[in-house]
């Protein structure tokens, strides 16, 4: 059995999707938000704050000098309870 030709989705069709597709990135947003938190209370729990983030800033300067593109700003990382 041949297929016809494909219809063009609705316009409630792709808010629908585009809804959906909001709420999963939401979702996704507050997981990694609950991991970011889980992360910093652990290295302040363990009081490596400071070497975790001259570590985490010496592995970003190794990841901005491979970067093919090489126009991104310069980042660090502050780690929540360092000084």
């Amino acid at each position: 059995m041949a297929k016809g030709p494909s219809k063009k989705p609705t316009m409630k069709e792709t808010v629908t999707v585009i809804n959906q597709i909001i709420r999963e990135i939401t979702a996704i947003k507050g997981d990694l938000q609950t991991i970011t938190g889980v992360l910093d209370m652990y290295i302040e729990m363990k009081g490596d704050t400071d070497a975790f983030s001259s570590f985490i800033n010496k592995e970003l300067k190794i990841e901005e000098n491979n970067d093919v593109q090489g126009n991104e700003e310069s980042r660090t990382v502050t780690v929540e309870g360092s000084s």
